[in-house]
């Protein structure tokens, strides 16, 4: 990766680098999960940490199933409207 010094703040990083949020649990039955999530969000990532271990340990997966098929489809809608929004602006050079 390409090293970069910030303009701003001097500060010293990659590009292309991203910022991730970690997270490692254990269950008491000796289950592990894991989670990665891009950002700062701390709390997400040890969520999922937790539904993953939960998982694996067959703990109410069809509830954690329920909320993981009912969170997919939210994002997929508001992808959906995202992308009906940025078609709605675009510009067909060849006509203009």
């Amino acid at each position: 990766m390409l090293p970069y010094t910030d303009t701003a703040k001097g500060a010293r990083f990659h590009l292309g680098e991203v910022l991730v949020a970690e997270a490692h649990v254990r269950l008491g039955n000796g289950v592990e999960g894991y989670a990665a999530c891009v950002g700062r969000d701390l709390l997400q990532a040890l969520a999922i940490a937790l539904l993953d271990a939960a998982l694996q340990s067959d703990i109410h997966t069809d509830s954690i199933t329920t909320f993981i098929n009912q969170q997919h489809m939210a994002q997929q809608q508001a992808d959906d409207r995202l992308l009906r929004q940025v078609e709605a602006t675009r510009i067909a050079m060849e006509t203009f």
